[in-house]
């Protein structure tokens, strides 16, 4: 996301030499120096045989700020760039021609991409977003799944996401209490990436405070179990979940 506008990953910046890499100020306020990029990401993923999940970025940064709609179409191009790089044909696509000269001319798999990430802090500019950067990608790639950040129906969004991705940070009863979270949701053709989860607090009314409040420095056996219920839940409901993170798992 960037904490500012300026500040936000773009794919372009993170290829090629390493020492023409810029970098960029992360969005937990160190420096990324970009020597993990887009590239060794997929990399990452085809050696360990895994399916990326990738996204872009849409218009939003941690400073609560949102690009006005007029202003969206040069970063609708970068993310169109962006998936090109990966799965494109380098003989009719300028990014997928540069994945090549990188050592890469194979497409790479993908069939999921999220638009933006928890830009349900954006209540009212993600609505302009995900209807503008969906209705472009979808013509563009219309073989990819799209996935939306924002509360599951609420409200509706246009076009009507078919995948969720839903965080949650909670305490130890929360969890417990939510092993059953997903029983009830409908089977209509809608699925769920539960993409962040973690028990991060003792106290349910400052969960995001201080330790000194009850915020957790590190995991611990309570929690673990609690994530353990929680977990029961989602692979019971493996049907319409098709995916979990644990947070953070790999930062």
């Amino acid at each position: 996301q960037g904490q500012s506008f300026s500040t936000c990953w773009q794919w372009n910046a993170t290829v090629g030499k390493l020492i023409d890499r810029p970098g960029r100020v992360g969005d937990w306020g160190y420096i990324n120096t970009h020597s993990l990029g887009l590239l060794e990401y997929m990399y990452l993923c085809e050696d360990m045989e895994m399916e990326p999940i990738m996204a872009v970025w849409a218009g939003y940064s941690l400073n609560r700020a949102s690009l006005p709609e007029n202003e969206l179409a040069p970063y609708i191009q970068q993310a169109i760039d962006q998936i090109n790089f990966v799965i494109r044909n380098p003989a009719t696509s300028e990014p997928a021609a540069l994945c090549a000269s990188l050592g890469h001319p194979e497409p790479f798999p993908l069939q999921y991409v999220e638009i933006g990430n928890e830009d349900f802090f954006a209540s009212e500019s993600y609505i302009y977003c995900w209807r503008d950067f969906v209705g472009n990608l979808m013509a563009t790639f219309p073989q990819l799944k799209f996935i939306t950040t924002w509360y599951p129906f609420d409200p509706i969004l246009i076009p009507i996401p078919k995948q969720y991705d839903n965080h949650v940070y909670q305490t130890p009863g929360w969890f417990t209490e939510n092993a059953f979270y997903y029983d009830s949701f409908q089977r209509n053709g809608t699925y769920y990436f539960e993409g962040e989860y973690a028990v991060i607090s003792t106290n349910a009314s400052d969960i995001f405070g201080t330790p000194a409040n009850r915020r957790l420095v590190y995991p611990d056996t309570q929690g673990s179990s609690a994530e353990a219920a929680f977990m029961t839940g989602l692979e019971r409901n493996s049907d319409i979940v098709f995916a979990a993170l644990y947070a953070p798992l790999l930062m």
